[in-house]
């Protein structure tokens, strides 16, 4: 049993090592291609000040201070691009671009900030995706993708001489994926995306909903929650049906009966509390 621990103990310290080594030197970051592959580019100064210059040269009434800090601060970080355009897409999965974090980030991320506390709901969202990029260029991963990387070099580290029966390699295996579970608060994504999001989407926001959806269903910055990821899909459709509904669908096949029912009373709530909209027909899963 001694050696059995011990040998245990040298896969999980090898496995982190490597493990470590892998989430630093790796470029690991992701997002939507249409938006965050404006974001991610060298920051273009000719182009943030043009875009600053049109945004500037708006009618005194034209734009409200919030509205005129939010559309500045985008000329920072994604000049010439939509950033609600993909409907919260951008928080579906990582790809491997790299932010690009510069002094225009900072000048963008303060300026998005004035325009939220001003009660700029646009502003929320985009402060979220912010907050996102600049956590996926830090190699901050999801829990299940840390895991599941994890993993994969605990596989490949075990020496062919050690003789390890199935049952010690899965011992081990549960070991390595206890390990980095009990270090998520470190690895997370920042809490603010969620709180950001979450702010905008009961303000009606319909990419924020989607958006938070997608969050609840990864665990960004939140705990997992399908019900809840559910219940914001499908009070994003209920705004513009029936698009969207594939996204609200594809959140009910690993639910069952109980948790569907929960999410669709959740989500006629949420749509009575934080739409204009009543649409019992945008609530169901399409079966």
């Amino acid at each position: 049993m001694d050696l059995l621990c011990a040998t245990i103990q040298k896969i999980i310290t090898k496995s982190l090592l490597l493990f470590s080594i892998y989430i630093c030197s790796s470029a690991l970051v992701s997002a939507a291609e249409n938006v965050l592959s404006n974001i991610t580019q060298i920051s273009n100064m000719k182009v943030i000040e043009q875009c600053v210059a049109e945004v500037n040269n708006y009618p005194d009434d034209a734009l409200d201070t919030a509205e005129r800090l939010y559309q500045t601060s985008v000329c920072y970080f994604c000049a010439g691009c939509e950033i609600e355009v993909d409907n919260g897409r951008i928080f579906e999965e990582n790809q491997t671009n790299t932010f690009v974090l510069d002094d225009t980030y900072i000048i963008a991320y303060k300026l998005m900030q004035q325009a939220a506390e001003l009660g700029s709901r646009q502003a929320s969202y985009a402060l979220a995706v912010l907050i996102y990029a600049k956590d996926l260029s830090e190699n901050k991963l999801t829990k299940e993708h840390i895991a599941t990387q994890a993993l994969d070099i605990f596989k490949n580290s075990v020496d062919r001489d050690e003789k390890l029966t199935s049952d010690e390699l899965d011992k081990g295996a549960e070991a390595v994926k206890n390990e980095v579970y009990a270090k998520q608060h470190e690895l997370d994504f920042n809490t603010e995306i969620y709180v950001r999001l979450l702010n905008a989407a009961r303000e009606g926001h319909m990419p924020a909903q989607f958006a938070l959806s997608e969050v609840y269903n990864r665990g960004i910055g939140v705990t997992p929650n399908k019900v809840h990821a559910y219940a914001w899909a499908a009070t994003a459709v209920a705004q513009n049906p029936p698009f969207g509904s594939e996204r609200r669908d594809n959140r009910a096949v690993n639910m069952n009966s109980f948790e569907l029912s929960e999410a669709e009373s959740l989500a006629e709530q949420f749509m009575k509390e934080y739409t204009d909209i009543f649409d019992r027909s945008s609530i169901t899963v399409m079966r």
